[in-house]
């Protein structure tokens, strides 16, 4: 098994698969229990209208990893942290709450890529009821959309304390 193996298995909560909604990402980890770690994504959970902020309290027992995405609701755009429906702030904030969860990922997607647009397009007509990306922004290259993610979370998290 991974267990005997030393690895640890997640799912994240990736939209048009199965495990994208939040119903179905309780039925996964009460299934498998402590056997499989939760890697929760704000903005995937937006997309396929599941409320992000319920995400953490219910799967607060197998979430060990948080993906730094937001989202708006009213078009499913990826913006950055803090300025869509994400609740980035709270969220982070319970997630701290467990003093072993140190891992976040910057995700924020703010750029559209080819890889991006690609896996979109794979991932149309599959399960789930996930919206399209698109990006809330205007950058002018990847690495300023990347400065930019990771600016308004390092505030997110100074406000809270938290030095990243």
């Amino acid at each position: 098994t991974a267990e005997a193996e030393g690895v640890r298995l997640y799912h994240e909560n990736e939209k048009d698969i199965f495990g994208d909604v939040l119903e179905r990402c309780v039925d996964i980890h009460t299934t498998f229990n402590k056997r499989l770690g939760a890697i929760l994504d704000p903005a995937n959970y937006i997309q396929v209208g599941s409320d992000p902020l319920a995400a953490i309290q219910q799967l607060d027992p197998w979430v060990e990893y948080l993906h730094i995405k937001d989202c708006r609701r009213s078009d499913g755009h990826i913006v950055k942290a803090g300025s869509g429906d994400g609740q980035i702030a709270r969220i982070l904030e319970q997630f701290l709450r467990n003093p072993l969860r140190q891992s976040v990922a910057m995700e924020p997607h703010l750029f559209e890529f080819a890889s991006l647009k690609q896996l979109e397009k794979h991932m149309s007509g599959t399960p789930g009821s996930g919206k399209d990306v698109g990006v809330g922004g205007d950058y002018p290259d990847a690495l300023t959309a990347f400065a930019t993610g990771v600016g308004a979370f390092r505030q997110i998290a100074a406000d809270q304390g938290v030095i990243v």
